[in-house]
């Protein structure tokens, strides 16, 4: 009998796959390993997986105009009411070989459900609904996507069907305090929501915040000026350029008078636990636009301020 002990790394393979043509996550279903032992080439075909998201339960809701979500959720062990909405990156919307598990693991939304974290928020739903698209989608039909490249006005064909199922999320649960966060994609989503649904939620955290500061009007700017938003990203973001994205917006909020408003903000997006090198012996250095990851790894800081007490604060 053998004992395989299997490499862990940014750059190992996945049964969890980013398509670069369509700009999805799916499962490799079946997962061949292929391994060496003892000069001998082997492979394993799995059929199943068994993760960090089997503590999620999936459904679906419809909204009253029709238009059905599939959804993950998290359900502590002691009553609580508060609530964590994650809104998913464009990879983790619904396509064939997928489903809401996708929305979970993509991003480490499992952090969510951690002990550690769930210890930090003193107990917390966490919903993660999975849009049909993409939230960027201006009709529904997925045409705003074009190869990954968005170019969205600040509309959504989704805003008010999700606006309804987590109100239908908060009523069901009682919840009396929601934070919603988003990276990407779902940022955009979150920046929406912070807009347009102003007794939706009491914090907001976009990551990777995609909404363009020109699609941003100055009535937008009095709305969110008075939400406690932390914003987290990379300098060095290839996807969303921090220089028409958050820069500009934050400046924007800051003169407008914005007080509970922070900034974790790093040069690069790199592996900082020390497990992880390069070639040359340093940090592995992941796209600046998975900022995400300081995130779920709880190591965002804004001037002092961890993310986790941020949604802590908005929580009590």
């Amino acid at each position: 009998m053998y004992v395989l002990t299997l490499n862990a790394a940014p750059h190992e393979g996945s049964p969890l796959l980013f398509n670069m043509k369509t700009f999805f996550n799916t499962w490799c279903d079946p997962y061949t390993l292929v391994f060496t032992v003892k000069g001998e080439e082997l492979a394993a075909v799995c059929t199943g997986h068994r993760t960090d998201a089997d503590v999620f339960r999936y459904g679906e809701f419809t909204s009253a105009g029709h238009l059905a979500m599939k959804y993950a959720e998290y359900i502590p062990a002691e009553e609580t009411d508060r609530l964590i909405v994650w809104l998913h990156g464009i990879g983790e919307g619904v396509v064939d070989h997928t489903d809401p598990s996708v929305t979970v693991l993509a991003n480490k939304v499992t952090s969510f459900a951690s002990e550690t974290f769930q210890e930090y928020v003193k107990g917390a739903y966490v919903f993660v609904p999975q849009c049909p698209t993409c939230w960027m989608d201006g009709d529904g039909t997925g045409s705003s996507s074009n190869g990954g490249r968005i170019e969205a006005d600040a509309h959504s064909f989704y805003t008010a069907a999700l606006t309804e199922m987590i109100r239908h999320y908060q009523d069901t649960h009682k919840i009396r305090k929601t934070v919603i966060a988003g990276c990407s994609n779902g940022s955009y989503m979150t920046m929406l929501l912070g807009i347009n649904s102003l007794d939706i939620a009491d914090g907001y955290v976009p990551v990777c915040e995609a909404l363009k500061d020109k699609y941003i009007n100055d009535d937008d700017i009095k709305t969110l000026k008075d939400l406690p938003m932390y914003f987290v990203y990379s300098k060095d973001d290839p996807a969303v350029i921090p220089e028409e994205h958050e820069i500009p917006t934050l400046a924007r909020l800051k003169k407008a008078g914005a007080e509970n408003i922070h900034a974790s903000v790093t040069e690069h997006v790199e592996d900082t636990s020390g497990l992880y090198k390069d070639k040359d012996g340093k940090p592995v250095r992941c796209s600046g636009h998975w900022s995400w990851i300081y995130l779920f790894n709880n190591e965002c800081d804004a001037d002092g301020l961890k993310a986790c007490y941020f949604i802590r604060g908005c929580l009590t």
